[in-house]
C-alpha cells in the first residue's frame, strides 16, 4: 500500500477500533493484499481490461442471476446457459454484467451466503463462469457482507462457542436491548430484529451446531441459547419453523473486517473489477440509534474502496443503498476530494418514470432531474428496476420530502396493485409498518400483467411505446444504465408458484424458449430487446450522454425535456443532444424557448439542420415547435 493510502487507512482504523489496535489491523490488511496481489495482477494484466474512472457513455450493464437461464435436459450448468444467451444476444452491446450472488446459499435467492469462496454447484463452477469474462468487458459481483447464512462456518462458530463468538452480535435474555432501544431501528422487515438461537449437541455425537429451531428430544440437547441480530429476519413458516436464515456480521470486531477484506480481494482475483456492496447501510450497529447509515459505516466503505483501488487501481465500488436520494448521495463521499464509494445506485428514476407514464404527468420527474447534478454522473441507474421490488424510499429526497407527494404516491401504489398484478412488501420504520416496495416485472409495473398479452405475440403499439419511454428517460440520466434481465426481455410476472412476492420478478427461464421468442421478429420479447439495444447503441456513440452538464427545460407538463451537454474535455462527437420524452397518450406540440438550432448550439455554430437520432428524421433548425406522438422519445442533435 502506498504511503498516502497507508496513512489514510491508519486514520480510519484508528477512528473505528482505536489507535492502539489500528497498526496491527493495518499490517494484517497489507498481508492480505500481498497474498492476493499476484492473482489480481493475473486477472487484470493491463488497464485496458479494467474499467476506467470516471465512467463513460459506453458503459451499460445486464443484471441477472447465475441461474436465470436453464436448459430443459438438466445436464447443462446454469452458468453455461447464461453464457450461451449472452454470447448470442448481448456480446458487443452491453459491456458489463452484474451476476447476482452465485455462491453457496440457503435462502433469499443467493443473498444468504454459506461460503463466499465457492460457486454454488447448482450454478456450475468457476470454470463455467470464466467464459463470461470474454463476452463482457467488465464483471460485477455482490459483496453480501452485512450478513451471512446461519450455516456459514464463521456464524456457526460464533453461536456455538463459549462464550459466544464475536463474529455475530449476540445477547442473552438478561443483556438483550430494551424495547426503547429497538423502537429506534429503521429496517426493511417488520418481523423482530432479534432471533432466538439454540446451540444443540446432537444425540449421534456429532459437533455442536446452531439452529433457529429448538430440537426435539431425539435430535439432541440444547447446551445454550440466546438472541442474535438479524436485520433481514422473516416471519415463521406456516408450520411454526423458522424461516430466518441471515445473521448479521459484527464488523465492530476487527477479525470480521479482515474477513470482509479477504472476500473483496478474492473477488478481484477472480475477475470482478466492479463490486457491489449489498445492503451496506446496515453494516455498523450501535444500540439506541437507527442502526442505519451510521458514521462508522461510511468510514468502513471508504476503507474498503481504498483497499480495492490499491489492489486493482481501476476497480469500482458501488454502494447499494435503497433509501431517500439525499441519503444515498452521501455514500459518494463528504466532498469532491474524498471517495467513499465510486458509484451509488440510482433507484429514483424508475418509480418516477412509472408514475409519469401511468398518469401522463412529467412534472415530478422534471422537478427531480436537477437534483442529480451533485452526483456528477457517479450513478448506477436502474433503468427498468432491479431483481427486487420497485422501492418506495427512493421516491423521497430526504426522510420528509417526497418527489411525488403523499397523495400521488398512494394513488400509484393502489393502481399498481389493482390493475397491474403487483404485490407490496412491507417494512418497518420506528415501530410502524409501511410499504417498502412493489413487486412485479418492469413490463407488469408499466403496462400491467395480462394473460391475453403474451410475450410471444406482437405487443400493443401503445404499450411498447410506453415501455420504451421509460427506457429513454433512464438512458438520458447521467451514469451507468443497467437492465435487469426480465426488463430487458419485456417479460410478464412469473406465472408459477411464489415463495415470496419478489419471485414475481425472478422467474427462471428456459433458454431454448427465450431463443424461440427472439427468433420471432414480431414477438414482444424480440421487439423490446431490439429496441432497447438500439437506444443503448445510440447512447454509446454520443458524448452528450457522458457525464457533462445538463439543463432541464420545463415547458410542458406531459414532456420531460433535457438538454445534454458533452463533457468539457470532449474530443470527438461533441454535439449536445436535446432529449424529449412524451409521457402522455396524446400528441404534444412542444414550444421551445427559441429556434431549435439555437437551443442545441450557439448562433455562431451555424446549425442548419437537426436530426432525430432515434428515427433519423430531420427537423429544421429554425423550428420553434417540436411534435411528439404519444409516448414518443426524440433525441435531437445538430446534423453532421
Amino acid at each position: 500500500m502506498k504511503a498516502g493510502a497507508c496513512q489514510k487507512a491508519l486514520g480510519i482504523l484508528s477512528e473505528l477500533y482505536g489507535s492502539d489496535r489500528a497498526p496491527a489491523i493495518l499490517e494484517q490488511i497489507d498481508a492480505l493484499m500481498n497474498e492476493f496481489q499476484p492473482a489480481i495482477e493475473s486477472a487484470f494484466p493491463n488497464h485496458s481490461e479494467v474499467p476506467s474512472r470516471p465512467i463513460s457513455q459506453r458503459d451499460a450493464c445486464l443484471i441477472t442471476y447465475a441461474d436465470t437461464f436453464y436448459h430443459q435436459d438438466g445436464h447443462v450448468p446454469p452458468f453455461t446457459s447464461l453464457c450461451s444467451f449472452c454470447e448470442q444476444h448481448l456480446k458487443g452491446q452491453l459491456n458489463t454484467i452484474h451476476i447476482l450472488p452465485f455462491f453457496t446459499w440457503d435462502t433469499d435467492r443467493g443473498f444468504s451466503v454459506i461460503d463466499y469462496f465457492q460457486v454454488d454447484p447448482r450454478n456450475g463452477s468457476w470454470e463455467d463462469f470464466t467464459p463470461l469474462k470474454s463476452i463482457f468487458e467488465k464483471c460485477m459481483f455482490d459483496a453480501v457482507v452485512n450478513h451471512a447464512s446461519l450455516q456459514n462456518k464463521a456464524i456457526q462458530e460464533a453461536l456455538t462457542t463459549e462464550p459466544e463468538g464475536p463474529f455475530a452480535l449476540t445477547f442473552t435474555d438478561d443483556t438483550r436491548p430494551t424495547e426503547t432501544q429497538l423502537a429506534t431501528l429503521l429496517r426493511p422487515r417488520p418481523s423482530p430484529v432479534l432471533t432466538r438461537f439454540y446451540a444443540v449437541r446432537p444425540t449421534d455425537g456429532g459437533p455442536v451446531y446452531a439452529s433457529f429451531d429448538p430440537p426435539c428430544e431425539s435430535q439432541g440437547e440444547v447446551v445454550r441459547e440466546g438472541l442474535v441480530w438479524t436485520t433481514f429476519s422473516r416471519p415463521p413458516r406456516a408450520d411454526g419453523t423458522a424461516d430466518t436464515k441471515q445473521v448479521d456480521l459484527n464488523v465492530a470486531h476487527p477479525p470480521v473486517l479482515l474477513y470482509i477484506m479477504r472476500v473483496l480481494l478474492f473477488y478481484l482475483s477472480m475477475g470482478a473489477a466492479w463490486i457491489r456492496f449489498d445492503a451496506i447501510g446496515y453494516l455498523w450497529k450501535t444500540l439506541g440509534t437507527e442502526c442505519l447509515h451510521l458514521p462508522q459505516t461510511h468510514r468502513i466503505i471508504e476503507l474498503l474502496t481504498l483497499v480495492m483501488h490499491e489492489a486493482a487501481p481501476l476497480s469500482v465500488s458501488i454502494a447499494e443503498v435503497n433509501e431517500p436520494q439525499a441519503t444515498v448521495l452521501r455514500y459518494l463521499g463528504p466532498d469532491m476530494h474524498t471517495v467513499e464509494s465510486d458509484l451509488v445506485y440510482q433507484f429514483t428514476h424508475f418509480p418516477l418514470a412509472v408514475y409519469a407514464v401511468l398518469f401522463g404527468d412529467a412534472r415530478p420527474y422534471t422537478r427531480w432531474l436537477p437534483s442529480l447534478q451533485r452526483a456528477q454522473g457517479r450513478l448506477f441507474v436502474t433503468v427498468l428496476g432491479t431483481h427486487d421490488g420497485m422501492g418506495r424510499k427512493p421516491l423521497f429526497d430526504d426522510a420528509e420530502m417526497s418527489f411525488l407527494g403523499e397523495q400521488a404516491e398512494q394513488e400509484m401504489m393502489a393502481r399498481l396493485v389493482r390493475e397491474h398484478g403487483t404485490k407490496p412488501n412491507m417494512g418497518s420504520a420506528k415501530g410502524k409498518d409501511l410499504i417498502y416496495e412493489m413487486c412485479g416485472t418492469p413490463w407488469a409495473l408499466i403496462n400491467g400483467s395480462d394473460s391475453a398479452d403474451s410475450a410471444d405475440a406482437a405487443p400493443d403499439a401503445t404499450k411498447l411505446a410506453r415501455y420504451l419511454a421509460v427506457v429513454a428517460l433512464g438512458l438520458a440520466c447521467r451514469g451507468v444504465p443497467s437492465f435487469y434481465v426480465t426488463g430487458l426481455l419485456g417479460l410478464d410476472n412469473n406465472p408459477g408458484d411464489l415463495d415470496e412476492n419478489r419471485s414475481l420478478n425472478r422467474e427462471r427461464l428456459d433458454v431454448d424458449r427465450i431463443n424461440q421468442l427472439l427468433e420471432n421478429t414480431e414477438s414482444r420479447t424480440r421487439l423490446v430487446l431490439d429496441s432497447i439495444l438500439r437506444l443503448v447503441r445510440i447512447r454509446q456513440s454520443e458524448s452528450a450522454f457522458a457525464d457533462g452538464d445538463y439543463h432541464v427545460l420545463d415547458h410542458h407538463p406531459g414532456c420531460v425535456a433535457v438538454h445534454l451537454l458533452p463533457p468539457s474535455d470532449c474530443a470527438v462527437h461533441c454535439a449536445s443532444v436535446l432529449s424529449l420524452v412524451n409521457v402522455t397518450s396524446a400528441r404534444i406540440n412542444l414550444h421551445l424557448p427559441g429556434a431549435l438550432g439555437r437551443v442545441l448550439a450557439p448562433p455562431q455554430s451555424g446549425v442548419s439542420a437537426v436530426v432525430d437520432l432515434i428515427d433519423r428524421s430531420e427537423v429544421s433548425a429554425d423550428a420553434r415547435v417540436v411534435t411528439l406522438e404519444p409516448y414518443q422519445a426524440r433525441w435531437l442533435r445538430a446534423a453532421e
